[in-house]
């Protein structure tokens, strides 16, 4: 899967992700998925925010990332230094 950056500078990097028409395990289909990922290169916090299209809920998680046992889940650096999913 990729994702679209929006903004980097030497504080964070932001990216985004939208997915049209997805369907939950009870049939429930929602038009679109808006995905936002925003990691502080300073703290090494993750934030994540996903927007399901016209509903009023949203949800979010954050989080912190150790790069030392990325490679164990089958991650690889990218020259920025995120990880991206093999």
């Amino acid at each position: 899967m990729t994702a679209k950056v929006v903004a980097e500078n030497d504080k964070r990097i932001s990216l985004t992700r939208d997915l049209p028409c997805l369907k939950d395990k009870a049939g429930q289909v929602v038009p679109r998925f808006q995905y936002r990922a925003s990691y502080d290169r300073q703290t090494r916090t993750f934030m994540v925010s996903a927007v399901p299209n016209g509903y009023g809920n949203n949800f979010r998680g954050f989080g912190t990332c150790e790069i030392k046992y990325a490679l164990q889940f089958g991650c690889r650096p990218l020259t920025s230094g995120l990880l991206a999913l093999l």
